[in-house]
């Protein structure tokens, strides 16, 4: 008679494990009870190596001392994630588990109205807060806010939102004084949202209908340290909307879009963007959105015009794929070797 193991739950944004007092205690008990562990992120998408609870010490280190600690053999200890290519050479096993139907799938057969008539520029809504996503929100407020239709939802009046605004990264990513100028006309304003939708509803109709009157979406996807490909509603929805896009995420996400068929827009401005990261990759899309906001709003028509053949095939690609595409890595197994 074989047991299931005890699940784990994972609860992650980007590296930083925000759950890790009661991961400790469930690991610490589940191994002094020698019991088969499956440690989860329920389908989420971090690069295990770059997980941490403090800047110093990985989630890597801590399982391997908890092992050390109980005498518990290391082989009983299986890890599930939604990252198509998490390093399986890695301990602990690895199952890769997407979820797929319910981030990155979530929008097919669900948009029917394409009236494209361009207000803005830009489009950029932000429930949660990370490093990158206070850069492009404050970017947007601070610089393009007569070009833009853009959310920030965080709220400083709640103690929650305050603590996990990831300023102190911010900080250390963007030591310099134009920057900090930058981040604080955003703050002060916050929250920004001009949709009366429930921001928590990822699929209300007002969210939707906008897409039709910006050219662009800057989409600041959740996970981007490390080796992790994780795509979420946040790149669907430029898919399923037919809008171009400029997408911050990890290293090669554009790339791994390519692989599993999708185009991207090299053609028409520079994606050099996507062989970089973090803050280096938030300034190379700046220049990029700088160009941008120097069209005239004809120029932005005739060009989304000229685009319409790679938006049409990305709307088709993803209403093909299936949820076992992405459940298993399956789509990036070849380059991979998953």
């Amino acid at each position: 008679m074989t047991t299931s193991p005890r699940v784990i739950q994972l609860w992650t944004s980007d590296r930083v494990i925000h759950n890790i007092q009661s991961v400790l205690i469930d690991l610490c008990d589940a191994m002094g009870k020698q019991e088969d562990i499956l440690l989860s992120n329920f389908g989420e998408g971090p690069c295990l190596a770059s997980l941490t609870y403090k800047q110093d010490t990985n989630l890597l280190t801590l399982l391997k001392e908890c092992c050390k600690r109980f005498n518990y053999d290391p082989k009983k200890l299986t890890y599930e994630t939604g990252n198509q290519i998490e390093d399986k050479t890695l301990w602990p096993s690895i199952i890769i588990n997407h979820h797929a139907e319910r981030f990155f799938l979530f929008f097919q057969n669900k948009i029917k109205n394409f009236n494209k008539d361009f207000k803005y520029h830009f489009g950029s809504f932000i429930q949660h807060s990370t490093y990158p996503r206070l850069y492009f929100g404050s970017l947007l407020h601070h610089r393009y806010k007569d070009k833009s239709l853009y959310s920030f939802r965080r709220d400083l009046s709640s103690p929650v939102d305050t603590v996990n605004m990831d300023v102190e990264q911010f900080l250390f990513n963007f030591l310099d004084r134009s920057y900090m100028e930058q981040l604080f006309a955003l703050l002060k304003d916050i929250p920004i949202q001009p949709l009366q939708s429930d921001p928590r509803k990822i699929d209300s109709a007002d969210l939707l209908e906008s897409y039709n009157s910006f050219f662009v979406d800057i989409v600041t996807e959740t996970y981007f340290s490390g080796r992790t490909f994780f795509v979420t509603e946040k790149t669907a929805r430029p898919l399923a909307t037919k809008t171009p896009f400029l997408l911050f995420g990890a290293k090669n996400t554009l790339k791994h879009l390519r692989q599993i068929g999708f185009q991207t827009f090299d053609k028409f401005w520079s994606e050099s963007y996507d062989g970089a990261e973090g803050a280096l990759r938030c300034q190379m899309m700046s220049a990029v959105i700088e160009k941008i906001s120097k069209m005239p709003m004809d120029q932005l028509k005739d060009l989304y015009n000229s685009m319409l053949p790679i938006l049409e095939h990305n709307y088709k690609i993803y209403h093909q794929l299936k949820p076992s595409d992405l459940k298993d890595g399956s789509l990036l197994a070849r380059y991979y070797g998953l």
